[in-house]
This record gives C-alpha cells, structure tokens and sequence, in this order.
C-alpha cells in the first residue's frame, strides 16, 4: 500500500474481509508506505478502507 507523499490524509488503514471483519490494520504516522504479504490471507475479495479525514474503501482480490 503506498500512500504517496501526503500521509497527512490517512490516518490508518484496515484490510476487511468480506463479512466486514478487519483482517489487518495500521497506523500510518510517518510511514507512507505499507507491505503486508498476501499469501498471509485466503484467496478472496477483500476491502482495503483508508481513514483520515474522508474514508475510502477499495475493493482487492487475493488470488
């Protein structure tokens, strides 16, 4: 997960399942980059939320 150059519009970030558990998360601080390793988790759709001010979710899939 890379944030770019402004951390500053992330505060943390969560890797959800599809029932909505939280599978993985993190707080950003000074970090604008994230490696998590995907053969960690089930093959499946995931949902990668990004909090800050406004919150963003993506849609992923694990193969």
């Amino acid at each position: 997960v890379d944030l770019g150059t402004n951390p500053n519009t992330v505060s943390r970030i969560e890797l959800m399942d599809l029932s909505g558990k939280v599978v993985r998360s993190a707080e950003v601080g000074s970090n604008l980059q994230f490696h998590w390793t995907v053969s960690e988790f089930k093959p499946g759709i995931y949902f990668l939320r990004l909090k800050g001010r406004t919150v963003v979710t993506h849609k992923i899939l694990i193969k």
